[in-house]
Order: structure tokens, then C-alpha cells, then sequence
């Protein structure tokens, strides 16, 4: 096992619900985080599945500082990031950084690829203006990319180019960790694999550690040597990721793996197709949260939320079946 670079420990984020106009008053909380916690070892990559508003785009803003938990602890090479000093905090946000997923949104298209890659470079260490200009040849050239490039603007480029811009942009700082939320998923699928790969070639070249977030189990199996999966706000399974992907346990796991992509057609279907909307993280169902879609749920399931076990060496579940 690695050496931990990130511990993140029962992270929690509710957003309040106000009513109100004159006497504003809190009626309830939207539980879009609810006691998540995951480790991220150097030179790893973590994978963390799940359906669009489960809580993973929430926990990667806690991460990078962008939204205040409610509750929980986040340790960055030994450090609590949420008592920083107003340094620390320039060091860590040199030391993390994000790729995003859409590269036509991502990007100013008001500068040039040049200021673009120095936004984030000026946070943190000081560079003097010869020393930042060969700084953003350098990553231009990591990503694949001519110098000259750095003269011109977003709008000049391909959607692949953009994401090798944008990453070119998070490698500026010459950062430790990097969220990639949803990397490849506004590309076309013709230019996914050089994207993937060229990121598999950063961080072994840099020894980086990435969070990739993701709706695909097929690419975080691919990319990620351990994922979790989640639902309205929790872990539901957390595994090695090839193990995730052959041998899912959590019923909701199962059914990702069955719409996954997969080359041999007579592996398709495994598992079952999900029925019936996710509950609002406003109002979640009482015991287990994915019972009201659950095919094999028994009484337990409404009445007690299951703890995360694990089943076994390094695989946990939350359900009541194990």
C-alpha cells in the first residue's frame, strides 16, 4: 500500500433549506454528503462512481477548498487543510488541482492559452516572467502541445486540445494531487484513449496522485487501482477496482456493471436495470438509501441503515445481504 497523501474522514455538506422573506427560517438540509471517507495514496489514482447527484462533484469542492464542510477532516501530507494559516493555504492550492469536464466551459475564452496556464501558477510560488514563460512551454510541451500555442485562444482548438490545455493549466503549479471530474466524458470517443493515456504518462512521469470522478465503471476500472461507489450521499462499496468491476456485491454496484460498456456482448447484462428515480438527498428514505430500487431488499432494509463491512481483504459493502 502506498503512503497516504489525502485522508478524507466522515466528510459531511447539508445545505440548508431556508423559507422565508422577512423571518427567514430553516425548514430542513439537502444531505449531499453524508459521512464519506476515502485515502488517496501517492502516486495512486482513487476512483469514486456514481449516478449525477450523488455527492461527487461536492466532495471533490471540499477538497479543493471551494465549498465549507459541515462536518469531517481532511488531511493533505499530514495537514489539516480546514485550519490552514493563509500560507498553507497558497501551498495547498498549488499543491491540488482540477481537471474538469467540459473543456469548452473550463477555459476563458477572453485569454490566451499562456494566461490561462498561469492563473493558477501565480497562487503559490513566486516565478519571475522569464522563469514563467519557460514553466508553460514546459507543460505545453508534457501535454503534446507547440509552444506557440500559448499565443493563441481556446476557440482555436479542438475539444481535445482543450482538455491537453487544461491540463497543461492544472500541471502549472507542479502540483501533488489532481481532481479529474469527468475527464474524457465530453470528448469524442475517438480522442478518450489518448487523453487517458497521456494522463497515465503525467503521473507516472511526476509521481501525481488523482481522484477520478466519474459515472463509468468501465474507465475508472481502467485508470484506478481502488474505487468507491456512491449513492445520495455515502459509500456504498469500496473495493480494488478490477475486483469492483468482476466480482460488484452492492446491488447498486451490480447494476452499474450491467450498463457498463463492454468489447465481448455476452458479457452485458449482469446484474439488473435500475427502476424508479434517485431519492432527493433533501428527504432520504429511511434505513438503506437505495432500497426503494432494490430488487433483493428484505424488512432490515427499511428499517436500519447498513454500516460499511468489509466482506473481504480490502472490499467493504454497505448493505444488508453481507
Amino acid at each position: 500500500m502506498p503512503e497516504p497523501l489525502l485522508e478524507v474522514r466522515d466528510l459531511t455538506k447539508h445545505f440548508p433549506i431556508r423559507k422565508g422573506m422577512v423571518v427567514v427560517r430553516q425548514i430542513g438540509a439537502v444531505r449531499a454528503v453524508d459521512g464519506v471517507s476515502l485515502t488517496v495514496g501517492r502516486g495512486e489514482t482513487f476512483g469514486l462512481v456514481g449516478e449525477s447527484g450523488c455527492g461527487k462533484t461536492t466532495t471533490a469542492k471540499i477538497i479543493l477548498l471551494l465549498e465549507q464542510a459541515t462536518r469531517g477532516s481532511i488531511l493533505f501530507d499530514g495537514h489539516d487543510i480546514f485550519s490552514l494559516s493563509a500560507r498553507k493555504v497558497g501551498w495547498y492550492r498549488s499543491a491540488t488541482q482540477a481537471v474538469f469536464q467540459d473543456p469548452y466551459s473550463s477555459l476563458n475564452p477572453r485569454l490566451r492559452i499562456k494566461e490561462i496556464i498561469a492563473e493558477p501558477m501565480k497562487a503559490g510560488r513566486k516565478l519571475s516572467r522569464s522563469d514563467m514563460k519557460a514553466r508553460i512551454s514546459e507543460v505545453l510541451d508534457i501535454v503534446g502541445l507547440p509552444s506557440r500555442a500559448k499565443d493563441m485562444y481556446p476557440h482555436e482548438f479542438s475539444g481535445g486540445q482543450r482538455q491537453r490545455i487544461a491540463i497543461a493549466r492544472a500541471l502549472g503549479p507542479a502540483p501533488q494531487f489532481i481532481i479529474l471530474d469527468e475527464p474524457v466524458s465530453a470528448l469524442d470517443v475517438s480522442i478518450r484513449a489518448q487523453i487517458i493515456n497521456l494522463l497515465k504518462e503525467i503521473q507516472s512521469q511526476f509521481e501525481l496522485s488523482y481522484l477520478v470522478i466519474a459515472h463509468d465503471l468501465a474507465l475508472v476500472e481502467h485508470i484506478s487501482r481502488i474505487s468507491a461507489v456512491m449513492y445520495l450521499g455515502k459509500i456504498a462499496e469500496f473495493a480494488p477496482s478490477r475486483e469492483l468491476y468482476s466480482q460488484p456485491l452492492h446491488p447498486y454496484t451490480k447494476a452499474l456493471v450491467a450498463v457498463s460498456p463492454r468489447p465481448d456482448p455476452r458479457q452485458r447484462g449482469r446484474g439488473f436495470v435500475l427502476s424508479g428515480e434517485v431519492p432527493s438527498p433533501a428527504n432520504p428514505p429511511r434505513g438503506c438509501r437505495f432500497h426503494p430500487r432494490c430488487q433483493y431488499k428484505t424488512a432490515a432494509c427499511s428499517e436500519e441503515e447498513p454500516a460499511l463491512r468489509e466482506v473481504s481483504s480490502g472490499h467493504q459493502v454497505a448493505c444488508h445481504l453481507y
